[in-house]
C-alpha cells in the first residue's frame, strides 16, 4: 500500500463490481449485434452513457458538498450552471431543423381545441 492511502473496503469493491455488471448487462440487452460477434454503438447510445456518467458525477458532487454548504448556495449554483449550459447549447440545437435531418411530426404535439378529446 502507498503510505497514507487506505485500501478500498469490501463494500466499495462490491458496489463497483455491481456497477460494472449492470453496465455489461445493459450493453448486452440494448446494443445491436453486427455480423459476427462485434457489438455496435450509435450516437444515441453514446449520449445515454454520457448522460449517466454526468448524472452520477452530479450525485457525487452533491453528496460531498451538501453536508458543508447551504442549500441556498447549492440550489443557486445548480440553476446558474444549468442556465449557462443551456445558453451555450443554443447554437448547436438551433442547427437542427425539421426537414433537414430532424424529426418531423405528422400531427401537432398539442392539437387545437377543435381536435381535442376526440372532437370532430
Amino acid at each position: 500500500c502507498v503510505e497514507g492511502r487506505q485500501r478500498p473496503s469490501a463494500g466499495v469493491l462490491i458496489v463497483i463490481g455491481g456497477v460494472l455488471l449492470a453496465t455489461c448487462g445493459m450493453a448486452l440487452m440494448t446494443l445491436p449485434m453486427l455480423s459476427g460477434a462485434a457489438l455496435s454503438m450509435n450516437r444515441g447510445d453514446l449520449l445515454t452513457v454520457c448522460c449517466a456518467v454526468c448524472y452520477s458525477a452530479h450525485i457525487l458532487v452533491l453528496s460531498r458538498y451538501s453536508a458543508t454548504a447551504s442549500f441556498e448556495l447549492l440550489s443557486t449554483a445548480q440553476i446558474g450552471i444549468s442556465a449557462l449550459l443551456a445558453w451555450a447549447a443554443v447554437p448547436a440545437l438551433a442547427a437542427v431543423r425539421p426537414g433537414k435531418g430532424g424529426h418531423r411530426r405528422s400531427q401537432p404535439l398539442c392539437p387545437g381545441p377543435d381536435r381535442a378529446y376526440g372532437a370532430r
